[in-house]
């Protein structure tokens, strides 16, 4: 909702659906979309290293340039290992680091860095 408030296009991931249907349809979006930004809250230290690790390599996900900018949005709960990915990020893979874990309500204005990340050209 903040990112629509922004004027920005937002496309959720599908979670029903047959195994492979998810995963095409994962696998186009990020060959389509012009920045990535993944949410992290209740998920596992495991799915947002794995998923960021999908981010590394633009040209094995079928893209023909860069994204604009891969982001990272740790929202509450706070925890240990959370922490640490938020102030050590894998830098070949995440380009913005939000850490939100302390707000109970995000407000578009936390959403900043993303936003002029995303209008800057990407780097080379």
């Amino acid at each position: 909702m903040a990112l629509r408030q922004r004027r920005l296009k937002a496309v959720l991931p599908a979670v029903e659906g047959e195994a492979a249907e998810l995963d095409a349809f994962h696998r186009e979006n990020l060959r389509e979309c012009q920045a990535v930004v993944l949410c992290w809250a209740k998920a596992s230290e495991v799915w947002a290293r794995a998923t960021c690790r999908e981010l590394r390599s633009w040209e094995k996900l079928g893209r023909s340039e860069r994204f604009t900018v891969r982001g990272l949005v740790a929202g509450p709960p706070p925890g240990g290992r959370k922490s640490v990915l938020v102030r050590l990020p894998p830098e070949d893979e995440i380009d913005v680091v939000l850490d939100l874990t302390a707000l109970d309500k995000l407000s578009p204005d936390a959403l900043d860095p993303l936003i002029r990340a995303a209008a800057a050209p990407p780097a080379e």
